[in-house]
């Protein structure tokens, strides 16, 4: 199980998804927190891995966090 689906949020969080003729080819979900955001989900479709959409997925979230993105430091494997 993820990190974040083990504990509740602390901050708000912040979600973009991409779609292409209206079908969900990713999403990226963020938690706004006192100290920095922190990126609980980054997910995108096999099809459409390493085409840069991951990266266009968080460059497009940026602003609406506010702040910087913190190191991920767990792993959720």
């Amino acid at each position: 199980m993820p990190h974040w689906a083990r504990q509740p949020p602390r901050g708000e969080l912040v979600g973009l998804s991409a779609a292409l003729d209206g079908n969900l080819i990713g999403l990226a979900i963020a938690e706004r927190l006192p100290e920095g955001a922190r990126l609980c989900s980054l997910v995108v479709l096999p099809a459409w891995q390493r085409q840069g959409v991951d990266q266009r997925l968080i460059t497009e979230l940026q602003p609406s966090l506010g702040m910087a993105l913190l190191p991920n430091t767990h792993n959720d494997s």
